[in-house]
C-alpha cells in the first residue's frame, strides 16, 4: 500500500490526545530470567527445584509496545515470556529454541511454510481481509510506518518535508539511515524511496546513490539512527514510526516527518513454530495480540 496523503508533524500534544503517551524503546532488549519456587524444607529435605516453563518469543522488533504488551500477557495468563531479539534480515529458517516468531514480515511464512504451525486466532474474523494471509501459518497483528525523524535544534529553520529535501548541501554528511543488508526497517526503506523517486529505474537508483554520498555512516538498526538523531550528533534519520516515537515520546528535540512522496505501510506478523513444545501458550499469545485490548493500545 502506498499512503499519497501528507500526514503532519506529529508533537506531543498530537501523540497525549491520541492516548498514545506513556511509551519507550526496548532497542531489542532481551527479557529472560529464571522464575523458581523452592519447595519447602522439612523432615523430608529438601526437594528438587524444577524451571518454570516459558514461552520463547523471537522477537524482530524493537517496537516500544513490546515490554508492556509481554507484561500484560504474562499478568493475565501465567505464562512466562522469553523475549529473543533478532532481526526479519537475519532470520534462520529452521531457528531452534523458539516457539513464536514475532514482528515477521509476512511473506516470511510462504517462503518457510515448513517452519511454521498453522493456527488461526479466534480473532482471525476481526481482522480486515486485506490483512489476512492465506494459509494460516502467520498473523498480522499490527503495521509499520516509515518516516524520517530530524533533530529540530539542528534543523533550524531549513525546509524538510521528504526524500528530497535530505539532498541539500546543508545537510551533507547529516543524514543516516540503517543498513539494509543488516536491518529490516533499512531495507524498507531503500524500497520506499525507490518507489517513491522513480521506482526500479535508473532515476529510482540514481536518487539512491546521491543520497548515499550525502548519508553518515549506516547504523546498525531504525532504534540506533532514531538514537542518533535525539542526542544531537545527526541532523535526520530514515527510520520506522515506532523508533521514532520513542524519541519523541522520551522528550528529545525531534519531530517526526511522513514522507510527501508517500509513505509505505508494512503489516507485521506473529507466527507459531513448526517444532514448538508449547502450543497452547503460544496460540494464547497470538490471540492476545489480535485481542480487542491490545488492538486498542497498538
Amino acid at each position: 500500500c502506498r499512503i499519497d496523503v501528507v500526514r503532519p508533524v506529529v508533537d506531543v500534544d498530537d501523540l497525549l490526545l491520541l492516548g498514545r503517551g506513556g511509551r519507550r524503546s526496548l532497542g531489542g532488549v532481551c527479557r529472560s530470567g529464571l522464575l523458581g519456587l523452592l519447595a519447602g524444607c522439612g523432615l523430608a529435605g529438601r526437594q528438587p527445584v524444577a524451571e518454570e516453563p516459558r514461552l520463547s518469543v523471537y522477537c524482530a522488533m524493537s517496537s516500544p509496545f513490546i515490554e508492556s504488551m509481554v507484561n500484560e500477557f504474562e499478568k493475565q495468563t501465567g505464562v512466562r515470556v522469553e523475549l529473543l531479539p533478532g532481526d526479519a534480515i537475519e532470520y534462520q529458517p529452521g531457528l531452534e529454541g523458539a516457539d513464536v516468531f514475532l514482528g515477521i514480515p509476512v511473506t516470511l511464512a510462504a517462503a518457510h511454510p515448513e517452519d511454521f504451525r498453522v493456527y488461526r486466532s479466534i480473532n482471525e474474523y476481526h481482522i480486515q481481509p486485506a490483512f489476512r494471509p492465506e494459509g494460516g501459518r502467520v498473523t498480522c497483528f499490527a503495521e509499520s510506518l516509515n518516516v524520517i525523524l530530524v533533530n529540530t535544534n539542528l534543523l533550524g529553520r531549513q525546509r524538510l518535508e521528504g526524500y528530497a529535501d535530505l539532498l541539500t548541501p546543508e545537510l551533507a554528511g547529516q543524514v543516516v539511515f540503517p543498513d539494509p543488508v543488516h536491518s529490516a526497517t533499512g531495507y524498507r526503506q531503500l524500497v520506499n524511496m525507490l518507489a517513491d523517486m522513480g521506482g526500479d529505474t535508473a532515476a529510482g537508483w540514481d536518487y539512491v546513490r546521491q543520497l548515499c554520498r550525502q548519508a553518515a555512516p549506516a547504523a546498525e538498526s531504525a532504534a540506533a539512527a532514531a538514537e542518533s538523531v535525539a542526542s544531537g550528533r545527526y541532523t535526520a534519520a530514515l527510520t520506522s514510526e515506532d523508533a521514532a516515537l520513542a524519541q519523541l515520546l522520551g522528550g528529545a528535540p525531534v519531530r517526526l516527518v511522513y514522507m510527501r512522496e508517500g509513505v509505505r505501510r508494512y503489516p507485521h506478523g506473529v507466527g507459531i513454530a513448526a517444532g514448538t513444545k508449547n502450543r497452547l501458550d503460544a496460540e494464547k499469545f497470538v490471540d492476545f495480540l489480535t485481542s480487542k485490548g491490545t488492538q486498542f493500545v497498538l
